[in-house]
């Protein structure tokens, strides 16, 4: 009898068990499913909140181009590549070129044709199709590796004639329908992309333009390539008389166990359509795969079961409070995850909101005003006094100081989140055209640079240029009055996989006691007030050599001045021997460097 109750004591346990474990087993495939829509979600609006933040980037940067093309009476071949010089792939990825075009009636095309020889390229020849108003680039700063192409007549092609006739209706910057830019005519059919036009108008005497054209695959591979990675499939469509899909990111096969998002992105004069899909890689497994998985494990702890029934019935109590204890603690984790994730989206969208508020609301103004204040010591040199002309120059300083800030703020924040186009990179070639633009202007007191054997090294070409630019600018900068610069920049393998690069001065030096907070964000050491800066150049160089999973530090140069110490991942091949002599030469900063 007591084996009976026994034996059914333990076939009641395991059918109860196996009952529980398939509802504990469905019931987490509930979980993982609420918890992988949750994620799409989220995933869903930084991938919209990106495509924005981008589209909103190329818009500021034209506005920026086109206010200030408004000031001077007259826009030449300098003064446009001046205007265009902040203008680079780096920050506006995706973009082909900036031009400025100008309209002409069939009858003034000679005219137009003599007037902007004379202001940019004198062998620039208009070439005119059909009759009627016609439209002209007659200035150009590419951004992608291709020449110019002046003198086309956008006329011909109904998308680039109807954006910039609608941007001169109205007044306010406007973008075309996707169509292949006539720069990519030339490419084999498969590589020439469907792309944009935005066209804003300049403020003057004739009717003018700055146009900028960017391709669409390559504008949303960067504008959403890391935040989607390989857990989201976007399509990028645009509305018109039918929807129209300009530009694709399939990372992988998409699964059809959640539902899509589709959103829509307002541009200038237009509407863009986001279809958002999950790919397999985000979601849990699905139908039979999840049924068998619990199966398996409700009949494998069922058997374990059946032989220790009677010694699990008497720790039964015990086993319980251990679960009442681990669920405690599981709560309290899971409490204390959410409160984490809470708080990285809080600093995500303030980083984004800072980024926007910098880059919309002050560097138009900041631009306005610097155009204004050209403008008053241009045009009024004659009539004012010594003390106002001193006022304008403190004023010019000012606003000289606040671009380089921003720019330095921008680089900051951006440092961790641009996307890293790691390529085999020759650091002699690198840093022999740093150091020649550290030379390149006459001074009293030119710096000596000397430079040793380089390897070639894998990383990103723009990023590693900025640290060498921060850190050889730093030490020519921060080098007492009336003495001058000496530099030595050297490299030796560590390991066979790293390379070690030693940048050494004999500047004003970093007090022991601050070396190890010189790399933290707006800090400046004893003795640097005397020098311009804003505190993040050594902080962006420790994120970007972070990013390349190095390691950076700065200890004391013996004979004075400081010797900074980073690794950097070794490039496959051999690397390059040069010659490495002592260069002299003015020390002058490059704007494109952030030293500080």
């Amino acid at each position: 009898m007591v084996e009976r109750k026994g034996s059914i004591l333990a076939l009641s346990g395991v059918v109860l068990f196996l009952t529980v474990a398939a509802a504990l087993a469905l019931a987490a495939g509930q979980v993982l499913y609420s918890r992988a829509e949750a994620d799409f979600a989220r995933k869903s609006e930084v991938i919209e909140r990106s495509v924005t933040a981008e589209i909103e980037r190329y818009r500021v940067a034209l506005a920026d181009v086109a206010a200030a093309a408004s000031v001077p009476e007259k826009v030449d071949a300098a003064a446009f590549a001046d205007l265009t010089e902040p203008l680079t792939r780096r920050r506006l990825p995706g973009a082909a070129a900036v031009n400025l075009v100008v309209a002409a009636a069939t009858a003034d095309v000679p005219t137009v044709q003599r007037r902007w020889r004379a202001l940019g390229d004198p062998a620039l020849r208009l070439r005119p199709v059909g009759a009627g108003q016609h439209f002209f680039s007659v200035l150009s700063r590419p951004l992608d590796d291709r020449p110019p192409r002046l003198g086309v007549d956008a006329a011909k092609v109904p998308e680039a004639r109807d954006v910039l006739l609608r941007a001169q209706n109205t007044g306010q910057m406007a973008i075309s329908r996707a169509y292949r830019l006539l720069r990519d005519s030339e490419l084999p059919v498969a590589e020439q992309q469907l792309s944009f036009v935005l066209a804003a108008p300049v403020a003057r005497n004739e009717p003018t333009w700055v146009v900028m054209a960017f391709r669409g695959t390559d504008f949303l591979r960067e504008a959403i390539g890391l935040a989607a990675g390989d857990e989201a499939d976007v399509t990028l469509s645009e509305f018109g008389t039918s929807v129209v899909t300009v530009a694709e990111w399939r990372p992988e096969r998409v699964d059809d166990a959640l539902p899509g998002y589709e959103t829509t992105i307002d541009v200038p004069q237009r509407a863009w359509q986001l279809d958002i899909r999950p790919t397999v890689s985000l979601l849990p497994p699905t139908g039979v795969g999840l049924q068998v998985t619990a199966t398996i494990i409700g009949t494998v702890l069922a058997l374990v079961l059946a032989v220790p029934i009677s010694v699990l019935w008497i720790a039964r109590e015990r086993a319980a409070r251990q679960v009442i204890r681990a669920t405690d603690e599981l709560r309290a984790d899971i409490h204390r995850r959410e409160q984490i994730e809470h708080e990285l989206r809080m600093r995500e969208v303030e980083l984004v909101g800072f980024a926007g508020v910098v880059a919309h609301d002050l560097r138009a103004p900041l631009a306005m005003v610097t155009g204004y204040v050209e403008v008053l010591r241009d045009e009024t040199a004659g009539l004012l006094t010594e003390d106002h002309r001193v006022f304008l120059d403190r004023l010019q300083a000012g606003t000289h100081r606040m671009h380089s800030m921003l720019e330095d703020l921008l680089a900051y924040a951006t440092a961790d989140s641009m996307p890293l186009r790691a390529t085999e990179v020759d650091l002699s070639g690198l840093v022999a055209e740093i150091v020649g633009e550290l030379c390149a202007a006459p001074s009293a007191l030119p710096p000596h640079i000397q430079v040793g054997e380089m390897p070639r090294v894998v990383g990103d070409p723009t990023l590693l240029r900025q640290i060498f630019y921060n850190l050889v600018g730093n030490a020519v900068k921060y080098t007492e009055p009336g003495a001058p610069a000496t530099v030595e920049i050297s490299a030796v393998q560590q390991g066979p996989s790293a390379y070690r690069v030693e940048i050494a001065d004999r500047g004003i030096g970093i007090p022991p006691d601050q070396r190890a907070h010189v790399f933290d964000p707006f800090i400046r050491v004893a003795g640097s007030e005397r020098f311009p800066g804003t505190g993040l150049g050594l902080a962006i160089v420790r994120r970007v050599v972070e990013r390349h999973g190095g390691r950076i530090d700065v200890d004391g140069n013996i004979g004075g001045g400081s010797r900074f110490r980073f690794t950097l991942p070794a490039a496959p091949a051999a690397p390059t021997r040069t010659e490495g002599p002592e260069m002299a030469g003015p020390s002058a900063l490059s704007s494109r460097g952030h030293g500080d």
